[in-house]
């Protein structure tokens, strides 16, 4: 398979036989979530890069994308962390396909 089918098929994977856990940190999730101000979810947006890049430098080769568009991943990383806690099962693991 494509590296995209084994990405898939490991976050499924994962995704599927963390029942217990993500119910223990649901209410959790939710409560964090709830607290974070827009200061905290843009100094993710803009120290993400930043932290990751010096972390993998060559990494940077892979995201030759603009602002805007890095911006737009780092949210999507923020609402899957909060949807794979929330959303049922089912649903993640379709959007995952």
């Amino acid at each position: 398979p494509s590296d995209g089918g084994v990405l898939q098929t490991s976050s499924q994977s994962l995704v599927a036989d963390r029942g217990p856990e993500v119910k223990a940190y649901k209410a959790y999730n939710a409560h964090l979530f709830s607290t974070l101000g827009e200061e905290q979810f843009e100094h993710f947006r803009t120290t993400i890069y930043t932290d990751f890049f010096s972390k993998c430098a060559t990494s940077q080769e892979w995201f030759k994308q603009s602002q805007t568009r890095l911006r737009y991943i780092a949210d999507r990383v923020l609402r899957s962390s909060y949807d794979m806690y929330q959303k049922p099962k089912e649903e993640m693991m379709d959007e995952l396909s």
